[in-house]
């Protein structure tokens, strides 16, 4: 429920006390963490999306954060986790816009400076986002089969691209079914 600022001694601090409040306000826990082009820190929860500036200060950007086209597959398959998008992995490009997996909707999602969430990738089952990096203008995305289901359920990953033309291709497909082909 915190970050944790470590030195090349080991020293370890909290790196922004709010953090720990908010999360706890809100009863949400910490799922990914990306450093944007400007040095500042953007937090993905559950069911938050949170900016801290180089200075400290602490920005909550959406809670909660809604999908309108969320095809729900609640983590770990528990009734308490519905309604709720599972944001892994996060990405911010230099306009400040967010790039999250809402593992628990099978899509990843943008969320622009003004809070404002679109849909940018929709993952069709079994498969689910779960990480994303930007790279020259385009996204990349890391998809696992089952990833809200324990690891006997099988998680096989794969890595789409999404194209300064919006064109998706398959980048990599470790799953039995491509492993066949």
């Amino acid at each position: 429920m915190t970050i944790i600022r470590e030195t090349p001694s080991n020293q370890k601090t909290i790196l922004c006390p709010p953090v720990e409040r908010l999360l706890d306000s809100l009863s949400d826990g910490i799922t990914g963490l990306a450093a944007s082009p400007d040095g500042s820190i953007y937090v993905a929860c559950w069911n938050s999306l949170m900016r801290v500036s180089m200075d400290g200060t602490v920005r909550l950007l959406a809670h909660p954060v809604t999908i309108n086209d969320c095809d729900e597959d609640p983590a770990d398959h528990r009734i308490a986790n519905r309604g709720i998008p599972l944001l892994r992995g996060i990405a911010v490009d230099s306009a400040g816009n967010v790039f999250t997996a809402a593992t628990s909707c099978h899509c990843l999602i943008k969320v622009k400076p003004n809070g404002s969430v679109q849909t940018i990738l929709k993952a069709e089952r079994p498969w689910s986002p779960t990480g994303v990096a930007l790279y020259k203008g385009e996204v990349y995305v890391l998809e696992y089969t089952h990833a809200n289901g324990p690891a006997t359920e099988g998680w096989y990953p794969r890595v789409r691209k999404i194209g300064t033309d919006g064109r998706i291709t398959v980048i990599a497909d470790l799953s039995p079914k491509s492993m066949n082909k």
